[in-house]
């Protein structure tokens, strides 16, 4: 033929025929019309192809197909609590393993229970618990042991003998896991082991001038010569009076009282002060004057305070040692006069000081509260506390046979302060900061809190209380002892009085047990059962 045909895509001429009839086919050419990576099927039609769909994990038209990156979709489907490591692949992803203490496979993560097995290798007194985020446990030693918790010996007893049998004398007693247990924090004074030895504060020789040392806890007191006096024996012994001051030492007259006498018409005063916080205690290891009926020719006079307008705590003579005496302030004041005529050996005061002491438990029905230093002023910085508690079924009655306080209008001062009770916020019966002859007080119960309290200015005589005991109401408390009872409120069955306290105390054999069974039970209703109520 004298003619060419050009085909169209798709189709071909075979040979010996110019005409474009026979289809071509695409999908078995050298070079593949669909994706290979990854393979598309390819479909052959007549003049043309067409390729299938990308696999799943790929995306575009089946010519040309790419990775599609799952991860960045809800982490691929990886697990997000606790959080799994997402890693893409050509087509398709990984979920990295479960962290430590989970189980799974990653795309569903468990906490593993450590604990199951084996108690999760804790010690077997150890509580074992899951450590989210880890492998290992939590393992906690129990009471009365330490260590880690892990392991056999994870867990080591905690030594309990300071509690029952604690070996330390004067100190406090700490549990140790060392080899004895414990250890001994001594008490200051002490030293050793189990705070058993004194330390000897002498050793340093603090006495001076010949003075003899002798110790005691956490200090020492030394005994001076005839011509030396203070805390040291530091200090010249003035023979007839002066201001001495320290925790503890002596004056004496004569000089040597015993060996010389002393002299007549001689009028000589001492002034001794020690801590403000603190109190002296008096004694007399030599005493020697001229005798005479209420010691008015030759006497040692001895004041409650710096002064001689302070309380006048004893007048001496004789050649009987007075017996010891306790200041109720920081100071002592002594005056000492010798008249014309008969003269003796003279005397020897030692003093010490010592922490006051006021307040107590008081048991008995009926008795006395004094402030301290009465009838003196009562000293600066003090605060007193009595607990006055009697037999159950009693109410106690303060009578005031003295009340002389600073006056103040707001109590903030120095005050006297009574409560219904023993707690700090048991109901205030009454609370004085003057001078008067209040009324009697009864209190709703058999106990009382009274409270004496003094600032560092401003003194008064103080206060003087007598107390008695009264039976309450019928029925109203009571010690009961049998191994069956009743108990009943007072008046029953009539109402209840206001104002009372009734304590009925059921006392029994220590292996016994009590049981109460309420029959009637009319009190006045209100919430939280603070106005009227048993308990």
């Amino acid at each position: 033929p004298k003619y060419q045909c050009i085909c169209e895509s798709g189709w071909e001429a075979p040979a010996g025929n110019p005409a474009c009839v026979t289809d071509v086919d695409e999908c078995n050419l050298p070079t593949k019309p669909c994706s290979s990576n990854p393979t598309v099927p390819c479909y052959n039609t007549q003049g043309s192809f067409y390729c299938g769909a990308c696999p799943a994990g790929w995306q575009g038209n089946g010519y040309s197909c790419q990775d599609v990156d799952e991860c960045l979709t809800n982490n691929g489907g990886c697990s997000t609590t606790p959080v799994v490591h997402c890693l893409n692949t050509m087509g398709s992803f990984h979920c990295g393993p479960c962290p430590p203490g989970y189980e799974g496979d990653g795309r569903t993560c468990t906490q593993t229970n450590v604990c199951s097995s084996n108690n999760g290798g804790c010690h077997h007194l150890a509580t074992c618990s899951s450590n989210p985020g880890s492998a290992f446990p939590v393992c906690t030693c129990p009471q009365g042991y330490t260590g880690n918790g892990y392991g056999p010996t994870g867990c080591t007893q905690t030594s309990n003998i300071c509690q029952t049998n604690n070996p330390c004398v004067n100190g406090q007693c700490t549990s140790t896991t060392s080899a004895s247990g414990y250890l001994c924090n001594c008490n200051p004074g002490w030293q050793g082991l189990h705070c058993d030895q004194n330390i000897n504060e002498c050793s340093s020789n603090p006495c001076h001038n010949g003075g003899t040392c002798t110790d005691g806890i956490n200090g020492f007191t030394c005994t001076c010569t005839s011509q030396w006096t203070g805390p040291f024996c530091q200090t010249p012994q003035q023979e007839c009076g002066g201001q001495l001051n320290g925790p503890a030492g002596s004056f004496s007259y004569p000089n040597n009282p015993g060996h010389d006498q002393y002299d007549h018409l001689v009028s000589c005063t001492w002034v001794v002060r020690t801590d403000p916080n603190k109190v002296l205690r008096i004694t007399f290891p030599f005493f020697h004057l001229e005798s005479s009926i209420n010691c008015n020719f030759d006497f040692l006079q001895i004041h409650d305070g710096d002064n001689p307008s302070a309380y006048m705590l004893g007048k001496y003579c004789g050649q009987n040692n007075p017996q010891e005496l306790h200041s109720s302030h920081s100071s002592l004041y002594f005056w000492f006069r010798s008249d014309h005529s008969v003269n003796a050996g003279g005397f020897t005061v030692v003093w010490e000081s010592q922490e006051p002491v006021c307040g107590g438990e008081l048991t008995a029905s009926y008795g006395n509260i004094n402030s301290p230093g009465y009838p003196g002023n009562y000293p600066p910085g003090r605060d007193c506390y009595w607990a006055v508690t009697v037999d159950p079924g009693l109410l106690i009655t303060f009578a005031f046979g003295t009340l002389s306080l600073e006056q103040h209008p707001d109590c903030n001062y120095d005050f006297l302060e009574i409560r219904d009770g023993l707690q700090p916020d048991d109901p205030v019966l009454g609370k004085y900061c003057n001078t008067a002859s209040p009324p009697p007080l009864q209190t709703t119960g058999p106990a009382a809190w009274v409270h004496f309290h003094s600032d560092f200015t401003v003194s008064d005589r103080g206060f003087h209380i007598t107390y008695t005991t009264s039976p309450s109401d019928s029925g109203c408390g009571g010690t009961f002892t049998e191994s069956e009872g009743i108990l009943i409120s007072p008046n029953w069955p009539n109402n209840y009085a206001h104002n009372r306290q009734c304590i009925y105390l059921i006392t029994l054999p220590s292996r016994e047990k009590v049981a109460l069974n309420f029959t009637n039970m009319d009190l006045e209703n209100h919430s939280g059962c603070s106005f009227d109520y048993v308990e």
